[in-house]
C-alpha cells in the first residue's frame, strides 16, 4: 500500500515504517482529548495538556499513522523535563492501535530523548491494575521504587512508582566516533 500521508521528515520523528511522532500542537487537542476520554476513567482536561505545550519544562508529541490520509492522532506522549530527570506524565495509544508496538516505540523515543538531553533518570507512575503498562515499563528496564495506597482519587487505587536510571547508559558520542574514523583513513 502506498503511503498517503507522509509527515514532514524535518518536523517528525520516525518510530517505525508506519508511525511517526510530531510535536503536539494546540490544533491536535480535539483528537487528543477524544483519545484521552476513551482511554482513561479520569481524563486530563484541555488545560492539563496546555501545561505540556506552553511551559518551558513541558514536552508533548502526537503519534500519527503514516498510512492514514490526514493528520490522525493515534497516540500521544507528554513529559516534564527538569534538571537531571524526565517525568512521563501521560501516554496513550488509541484502542485500535494497541498491541502493535506503538507504546513501546514511544517509550523508546522518550528514553532516547532523555539521554540526548543528558538526564540521569526517567520517572513515572502507573495504576497497580494497569498490567500492560507495568509489563512494558519493566521490559524497558524501569524499576519499581515504591507505591502509594489510595493515590488515585477517582478509584482509590494504589499507584506504583517506577524509575529508569540512565546515569550509566549514555548514547555513544557519534561525532567523536566519526571524527576518529575519519582520522584513521
Amino acid at each position: 500500500m502506498a503511503r498517503v500521508y507522509d509527515p514532514d521528515p524535518v518536523r517528525s520523528i520516525r518510530l517505525s515504517s508506519r508511525f511517526a511522532l510530531f510535536a503536539m500542537e494546540e490544533s491536535d487537542l480535539g483528537q487528543v482529548l477524544a483519545l484521552e476520554r476513551d482511554s482513561f476513567l479520569t481524563p486530563w482536561t484541555r488545560e492539563g495538556f496546555l501545561v505540556s505545550l506552553r511551559t518551558d519544562f513541558g514536552r508533548a508529541w502526537v503519534a500519527l499513522d503514516r498510512d492514514r490520509q490526514n493528520r490522525t492522532v493515534v497516540g500521544y506522549l507528554c513529559c516534564w523535563v527538569k534538571p537531571g530527570s524526565v517525568r512521563l506524565v501521560n501516554i496513550c495509544v488509541a484502542r485500535s492501535y494497541r498491541r502493535q508496538g506503538l507504546g513501546r516505540a514511544m517509550m523508546r523515543f522518550l528514553i532516547s530523548h532523555a539521554k540526548l538531553n543528558n538526564t540521569s533518570r526517567i520517572k513515572l507512575e502507573a495504576r497497580r491494575g494497569n498490567r500492560p503498562a507495568i509489563k512494558l515499563y519493566q521490559k524497558l528496564g524501569f524499576q519499581n521504587i515504591g507505591s502509594a495506597s489510595g493515590y488515585y482519587f477517582d478509584t482509590g487505587e494504589e499507584a506504583l512508582f517506577f524509575e529508569l536510571d540512565l546515569s550509566n547508559d549514555r548514547p555513544p558520542d557519534r561525532v567523536g566516533s566519526r571524527s576518529k574514523a575519519v582520522k584513521n583513513r
